[in-house]
């Protein structure tokens, strides 16, 4: 019944996931014709790579790498909202442990200095519910939340770098819930 029901979860999120990927490109199809800055929707990949960071000695190291896929919109003359999703992320544990593989949906926000959101910094903030197989180190919950606060810049219309701390826990859904706290560095281009 377990098993059904992880199943069951995977196969929801990447539902939402293609949902989301084909509503992002329908609205950037119709909107082909205003300048990038007017999108709806535009779609955005990210790589991030990024190792564990404030575990205690007798811990072990950990290594997180993820693609996330964000779909944002202009909310102000200074900031964005995303739809984000992470398609693939693994987190590769030292020692004896099982590396953790995983998949997730959340949402961010973006807060830039410029009006233009062109050479310029940014903050973001985001929340993403995972689920994925095997645990964290003295997690034992295959569903955990990222929630992360990164300070980047954008370069033009298209790229971006940032560097993000990340902290990651079941939000005490399971007793065993230490938090496995992540700095990564990321670069993202937008479509």
């Amino acid at each position: 019944m377990k098993k059904k029901m992880k199943e069951v979860s995977i196969s929801t999120l990447f539902i939402l996931t293609l949902i989301t990927l084909v509503h992002g490109i329908s609205f950037s199809e119709e909107n082909d014709k205003s300048s990038s800055t007017e999108r709806k929707f535009r779609p955005r990949l990210e790589v991030s790579v990024g190792s564990r960071i404030g575990h205690k000695p007798d811990e072990s190291d950990g290594y997180l790498s993820s693609i996330i896929l964000d779909f944002s919109n202009k909310i102000s003359k200074h900031s964005e909202i995303s739809i984000r999703t992470i398609p693939l992320f693994t987190y590769i544990q030292g020692s004896e442990l099982d590396n953790v593989y995983g998949i997730g949906i959340g949402c961010a926000y973006r807060a830039f200095l410029k009006e233009s959101f062109v050479k310029t910094p940014y903050i973001e903030f985001h929340e993403v519910f995972c689920i994925h197989e095997n645990y964290f180190e003295d997690n034992n919950s295959n569903v955990n939340f990222n929630t992360a606060i990164s300070i980047g810049y954008q370069f033009n219309h298209n790229l971006d770098i940032s560097l993000r701390l990340s902290h990651i826990s079941n939000a005490n859904l399971k007793e065993n819930n230490d938090s496995t706290n992540i700095l990564s560095f990321s670069t993202g281009y937008r479509f």
